[in-house]
């Protein structure tokens, strides 16, 4: 089993319930769950009501890829 380096984070617009299109994942390298939410929740380019979710634990080798990604 490999050790959590980070989370995958899944960031959706307020009312795109059905529409995974507007859907951003992000990588972000910190090991605890909360933290890596409230990392992503915190961002600059945050607005209001959107929803944030933690997809999945990453190991170390994954985290050397792209950050920001949309589908």
């Amino acid at each position: 089993m490999t050790s959590i380096a980070g989370w995958r984070i899944q960031i959706t617009p307020q009312y795109a319930f059905s529409d995974l299109s507007a859907s951003m994942f992000m990588n972000v390298e910190i090991a605890d769950e909360a933290g890596a939410v409230a990392f992503a929740r915190n961002r600059t380019d945050a607005v209001p009501g959107e929803r944030i979710y933690a997809v999945r634990p990453l190991a170390a080798e994954e985290l050397g890829r792209s950050t920001v990604t949309g589908l």
